[in-house]
Parts: C-alpha cells; structure tokens; sequence
C-alpha cells in the first residue's frame, strides 16, 4: 500500500505495524502533500545556476512537515526519535561527508532550554573580537548555526556573525539540494527518505557552507532537545554547552526537569569538557550523571561573570539580567575553546580585552530588542521573542526596567502586542505578564497572529509556515483574550483587541498612541519570535 493511501484510508498505524510507521514517517518527514505534485514535476529539471534566493525558499518551504503528520509524529510521543540520528547520518553521506569530517570545523555544540541563540550570539562575538597573539594577532573565522530566523532564513547560517548574502545561500542550498536529488533513487530504493525535512536539510546545508568556508570554530545551536537532535551527529566537539533549563517542548522531551535534562544533556561526548549554566537540583543532579555516563572530561558550572576581576562592571551588548546567565555560560565555554585549541588563558592582557569587546558588542536580533517606529516617531518598539513561562518571566523584568528607566516624555500607558504558537496555553504563558509587570497594568492589549499582512500575497515566503498554520478564524486569539479576561477580570474588555495580522496590530498601535499628545509610548511585542520577525519586516527594519 502507498503512503498516500495508507493516510488516506487511515491505516496509518504506529502499534499495529512500526516498520510501516517509520516507513511513513520516513516519506512525511519530506513532503508537504500541497506541494507533493511541485516538487516531482517542477524542481526535479530545475537549472540551478539560474535560481534566485526567492527560488531557494520556496523549494526549502516544499520540505517543511505537513501540520496533519506532524500531529502523528506528536502522538507517538517521541517512539521516531531513534531514527533520527542514523537517518541524518545517511544523508550527510549522500553529501560525500561522514561525521568525523565535521571534527574540522573546531565545533562549540550549544543545547538548552531559554538563552542557547544568546549564548551562542555571545560566543560568537567573543571569538571574533579575539586577537592570538600567537598566532601573529591572527582572528578567527567564525560560523554560526542557529534557530529560527528572525526575518529571512539566511539568518540561521553566518560567518563572521553576518547572515549569509542571498547569493551564498542559494549557492550553497543548491548544492546541497541537488545532491540529494542525484542520489534520491537510490535511497528509494533503500527504503531511505529521498530528501530530509526543513531543520535537517538547513542543519546539512549549514555544515556544507562551514566546510567549504574553511571557518576557525562553528557555533552551532541545537534544534529541540539534544540527544536526537539533527545536530547531534557532531561526535568531537572542542567543547558542549548547555543553557538554562525549563519545561517546554513536552510533546518530544517529557513532562519533566528530569526528562528534560536527559535529552539536553544528550550533546555531552566523551572526553569533551562540558559547561553547564547554573540550574535547578532536579536538572542538574541528571547532568551531573550524564557526565559521568557520558565520560565528559570535565562539568563546568559556570559563575556569574562579573565574579571575576575583569568583568565586574561589564556592560552587555544584550539587555535584560537574564542575559549575564547566557554571558556566563559563553564566556566559560570560550575559555575551554581558546584553552584547547590555541593553548591561551582567556584571562590573560592580550585576549581580555577582545572578550570584553565581544561582550559587549553581542548583538541577537528579537531578543530585548528595541526599535523606533520610522513611520510614526513617538512610538518605541520593545521586542522579545520569549515564549517559554521562566523567559516570558524575564522579558516582563526587563521591559519593567525600561519603563522604570523611560523620561518624563514618556506615556505611562503601556500597551501589549502577543502571541503564541499552536499547541502552547496562553494561559499559562500570559500569567507571568500579568503577574511580574505589577504594579503596572497595560492600557491596551493586542492578540494577533503571526501572518505579516492580512493581504496574502504581500508576506514573504520565509514566513509559511506548514507545520503551523494559522486559524483563519483566529481561535487561538479569542483563547487568548479569553485567558486575559480570566486571569484580570478588572481589565477593560473595550481595550482588549483581535486582530488578523502583524500589519493590523501596527496599525492598531499607531492609533492608539496619538502624535498629539507630544508624548512617546512604549510597547512590548513577545510571546513568539515569529512574531517578532513580522514586525521587524512589517517595520521596515534591516537583516543583521
């Protein structure tokens, strides 16, 4: 039977048959069905030196899971993520690589819950602001690999902290996706998926574009979890790393701290030191045993940074408390790295100062992140991508201090702009809002999803998401109103509003905050880093 009919006849069963159940997971983990007939018909004659970065998207879009089978793969709990790391392994070959190949890339391999981009942002600074005078002041070339983009995909992939230009991505997606299209016969015929799935197609393409740019160190970030996460085909690290730990993703990684740790913890590799931020007993009494399981050369519980002489007064290039966590956990796992691999003591005159600089100068797009309104100057825009309870906690925290900072030019009406994912309870996700923004209240709330322009045409394919689409009835907005009224009965329900795109809710702003008052406004937009790449674009901002 195919694989369409056994969805269509919905004989798709796990218990009953687990060779069909990972043969369907095999060929759902590659194809979107809207986009089955485009991809056997359109791309498999395609030029691909003719191919524009738009074109490059669109076939990346083309791999993305199909929001049905995705809910599959959810209730099989987690039973394919065995698979997953052979079958990553499978097509790394296919590219003529073999994991032991991805050891020349000197790799930083970052998991964890909150902080992993920022983290890795701040490793990559620290490396590139780095002088060895040992090496005749020679600086490092960096790579970086992280998740999700901001604003365009090419984001995920950077050397020297840039985004790839669009010309390098589509050269180097095409070469990886035409590899896989010269060897997808004969993966059939092995009962192999003919191409991988988003994450792990940009996973590959990531570690092709470092090769063939001969980077110093790769900073590469987990996608979910750690122990079968794509990435994890890494098998010598110069050095693991993991953030701080919080529930989320529990449809993959369990219920539970502990769960939680096991597969973070899972980047740990024999012999290789292993910085971990401080945590909870729970998750760090796993860690501590997966060290040891795992034969780690050493654990790092990284101190706070500004412990040590050099650091004490330091001043981020990331806003918020929460990020001296992040800082810390960076500053250790470089210390570890330059240790290793060019034998210098990060403390010493020469490399300080670079660290500080790097420190300092970090820069992590939708992270705390402020913008002024070109179209309308009074107001300013506070973003974060938060969208776990302990990092919506944070985000709360440091939009707290910037009203608390803000001139007596500023309003002290305060408007929200949220929103979340399917599958998350906004229940859950707005009471730390609500609870650590006290004493203050907002005057206006906006729940709006994360589709740039009511006007479909206008949004940017880095934007589709099919794995999560959105409501055209806007029932995870109207859930959300319905959470805000529960949680603040008080609260106007006149100033409550719903709206269908990023567009709207601007606009919605812009007329709240009226030019005539000579006042500014602040306004925190979070809940979703889509969503705050919707508004980045819908403001004009530029690609960092």
């Amino acid at each position: 039977m195919s694989f369409f009919s056994l969805i269509k006849n919905n004989s798709f069963s796990y218990k009953k048959n687990l060779n069909q159940f990972k043969y369907c997971f095999l060929l759902s983990k590659r194809i979107n069905f809207s986009t089955y007939y485009i991809l056997n018909n359109r791309y498999l004659s395609m030029d691909y030196k003719n191919k524009t970065y738009n074109d490059a998207i669109e076939t990346l879009n083309s791999l993305q899971t199909n929001a049905k089978v995705l809910e599959q793969i959810k209730k099989s709990r987690g039973n394919i993520n065995k698979y997953s790391l052979p079958e990553t392994i499978e097509f790394l070959n296919r590219l003529n690589y073999e994991p032991k190949d991805l050891n020349k890339l000197n790799i930083i391999h970052v998991a964890g819950t909150k902080g992993k981009g920022s983290t890795c942002a701040f490793c990559n600074s620290i490396l590139r602001n780095v002088s060895l005078p040992n090496m005749e002041n020679k600086q490092l070339k960096t790579g970086l690999y992280s998740s999700p983009h901001i604003m365009e995909v090419r984001e995920r992939i950077r050397i020297n902290g840039e985004p790839l230009s669009k010309e390098l991505f589509t050269k180097y997606f095409f070469e990886t996706f035409e590899m896989f299209e010269k060897t997808k016969e004969e993966a059939s015929k092995k009962e192999q998926a003919e191409r991988p799935t988003y994450f792990r197609f940009l996973t590959l393409m990531a570690f092709h574009t470092f090769l063939s740019e001969k980077v110093d160190v790769a900073i590469v970030e987990c996608g979910i979890g750690g122990e079968y996460d794509s990435t994890n085909i890494i098998e010598k690290p110069v050095v693991s790393a993991i953030t701080s730990l919080g529930i989320d993703h529990q449809h993959v990684l369990g219920n539970t701290l502990k769960e939680i740790a096991w597969h973070k913890s899972g980047i740990i590799k024999n012999n290789v030191p292993v910085v971990s931020a401080q945590q909870l007993p729970e998750a760090i009494d796993v860690i501590k045993a997966r060290a040891n399981e795992l034969h780690a050369k050493e654990l790092i519980i990284a101190e706070d940074l500004r412990s040590f002489e050099p650091f004490k007064n330091i001043k981020l290039g990331l806003s918020g408390d929460h990020q001296f966590i992040n800082a810390s956990v960076a500053l250790q796992a470089c210390k570890q790295f330059l240790q290793i691999q060019y034998n210098v003591n990060i403390f010493d005159d020469a490399i300080v100062k670079g660290v500080i600089k790097g420190l300092e100068t970090a820069n992590w797009p939708g992270r705390a992140q402020v913008y002024y309104d070109n179209e309308q100057k009074n107001i300013k825009w506070n973003l974060d991508g938060a969208h776990t309870v302990e990092s919506l906690e944070a985000c709360t925290k440091w939009f707290k201090q910037v009203i608390e900072n803000a001139g007596d030019n500023f309003s002290k009406e305060y408007s929200l702009v949220f929103n979340c994912t399917n599958g998350r309870q906004g229940i859950v996700l707005l009471k730390p809002v609500i609870d650590f923004f006290k004493p203050y209240t907002f005057k206006n709330v906006i729940f709006t999803t994360n589709t740039t322009y009511s006007e479909p045409n206008n949004n940017k394919k880095d934007f589709q998401n099919f794995a999560h689409p959105e409501s055209e009835d806007l029932s995870i907005q109207k859930e959300l109103q319905q959470a805000w009224e529960t949680l603040a009965p008080e609260f106007p329900k006149e100033n409550i509003y719903v709206v269908d795109s990023v567009d709207t809710a601007i606009k919605t702003i812009r007329r709240l905050c009226p030019t005539s008052s000579q006042l500014h406004y602040n306004i925190l937009t979070t809940g979703s880093l889509h969503l705050v790449g919707g508004f980045l674009t819908v403001l004009g901002a530029e690609v960092v």
